[in-house]
């Protein structure tokens, strides 16, 4: 596993943390972790046993075990050390103090994306020399630039930060990363499924449902008016497909459409993350072949989150990116 040593300039000193390349996240220790937010190692301590109690994140992912040999008595002993991702690192800061964690968080997730982008520069030249080469080399630097304009110019929680920097590791990932523009193009998976569409009950009864639950007013998924005098929502939404069109690439639409247009008068965002969820479920799309979820709750949270952040002009973007998550 490469790592690499990166310095955070806090308010009190300097804080050294291992740079996971491999898996796009950053690792430190309790004491790290307690120095970087200036409080005592018992508070960062009882935070932890809080956040895996309540199950807010999974140990066995972000938890890992080094031997490190440190000096004691001036003898050098080998002792194993419990070191923690950036996840958990994020999550502990929002419960000690929001403003320092959302320093860092930005920080760590443009150290993150350098590595990333870096990736890519090495075999620059190479890539640019292939039929639209360059256009590939800026559609990924775009997309990426959604991600950071979003991180730095928006007020997120813990848990949406956290599955901002999901949704960015598993589009690297994807990509499988340099080797799909090296071959000139972007591999998905040939979908010849039948598709299931919504009908316009369907989509009612889910709304209100979900207005309901959420105890929303009454405007909560009223159609607003549209220049084509369209009354039914599921007309709408047959109008962004194509024949050709996988459900990746329809539910891709269906998000993107009523989170980034906005056709109802209120609700748009967590209407479409629902009907996005159900799409993919009444297609068989929405587990991977060992039966988990594509794309976590908060991921989907960070992925509404980044089309409401997208301008127009980079609709394509979004629409590429979300079927690349679900192509699994």
């Amino acid at each position: 596993m490469t790592m690499k040593l990166e310095i955070y300039q806090g308010a009190e000193g300097e804080v050294f943390f291992d740079v996971d390349e491999m898996n796009q996240t950053i690792w430190a220790e309790q004491g790290k972790i307690a120095e970087l937010f200036e409080v005592d190692r018992t508070v960062i301590s009882r935070h932890l046993r809080n956040i895996f109690a309540d199950e807010e994140l999974d140990a066995e992912k972000c938890v890992k075990e080094e031997v490190e040999e440190r000096l004691e008595g001036g003898r050098r002993i080998a002792r194993k050390i419990k070191k923690y991702n950036l996840d958990v690192i994020i999550s502990v800061g929002y419960r000690v103090n929001s403003k320092k964690a959302t320093k860092f968080r930005i920080w760590a997730s443009s150290i993150i994306k350098r590595y990333m982008t870096e990736g890519v520069a090495v075999n620059y030249d190479l890539v640019k020399k292939l039929p639209d080469g360059s256009e590939k080399l800026q559609n990924l630097e775009e997309t990426l630039g959604i991600v950071r304009r979003m991180l730095t110019e928006t007020s997120l929680s813990a848990n949406e930060a956290n599955g901002v920097l999901e949704v960015v590791t598993k589009y690297a990932d994807s990509f499988a990363t340099i080797s799909e523009y090296l071959n000139n193009k972007i591999i998905f998976s040939v979908d010849t499924r039948a598709r299931r569409d919504l009908s316009e009950v369907e989509i009612e009864n889910y709304v209100s449902d979900l207005r309901e639950r959420l105890n929303e007013g009454e405007n909560f998924g009223v159609l607003a008016e549209n220049n084509r005098g369209e009354t039914l929502i599921s007309a709408r939404v047959q109008n962004l497909f194509e024949r050709s069109d996988s459900v990746a690439r329809r539910a891709a639409k269906l998000l993107y459409f009523i989170v980034h247009e906005k056709p109802f008068l209120e609700g748009n965002q967590q209407i479409g993350a629902l009907l996005f969820v159900v799409y993919l479920s009444v297609n068989f799309f929405q587990l991977n072949e060992q039966g988990e979820t594509k794309l976590s709750d908060r991921a989907l949270t960070a992925l509404v989150l980044l089309i409401a952040e997208s301008q127009p002009e980079e609709k394509e973007l979004m629409l590429n990116l979300i079927c690349k998550l679900l192509d699994k």
